[in-house]
């Protein structure tokens, strides 16, 4: 009984990409990799067509450029200064307003914004 070669090809692209984050693949890497594991090959078509899939499906797993393919990891530190950096744009978004329509709490509040910045910017990692 013959396999289905999508699930298969899909499979071992993936276990291999996300072993080797950010690291670019050639299709033909890819192509060698599946065939070593399975020890058949597989048709051109059953490629493009599981690698548009996987592609699809999976956000992480991009095609860089033309016959390449790589998986995108976002590390923790990188997500955590991300949020950071929201946090003071919002705090920035929030101080701009019109001075001369607030009460002498507001403007005190809003003059801990760059104290709040500063502290901010100090958890970065």
């Amino acid at each position: 009984m013959k396999k289905v070669a999508a699930p298969i090809i899909k499979q071992h692209v993936k276990a291999l990409l996300k072993s080797n984050p950010n690291k670019d693949f050639k299709l033909q890497e890819i192509k060698e990799y599946v065939q070593d594991k399975e020890g058949e090959t597989f048709s051109s078509g059953s490629f493009s067509g599981a690698m548009l899939s996987l592609v699809k499906e999976d956000g992480d797993i991009v095609n860089s450029s033309r016959g390449v393919y790589r998986y995108n990891a976002v590390d923790k530190r990188t997500e955590i200064n991300n949020v950071l950096e929201e946090a003071i744009n919002s705090l920035e978004s929030i101080a701009m307003v019109n001075i001369l329509e607030l009460n002498d709490e507001e403007i005190s509040i809003l003059r801990s914004i760059p104290n709040m910045k500063e502290q901010i910017k100090r958890l970065m990692i």
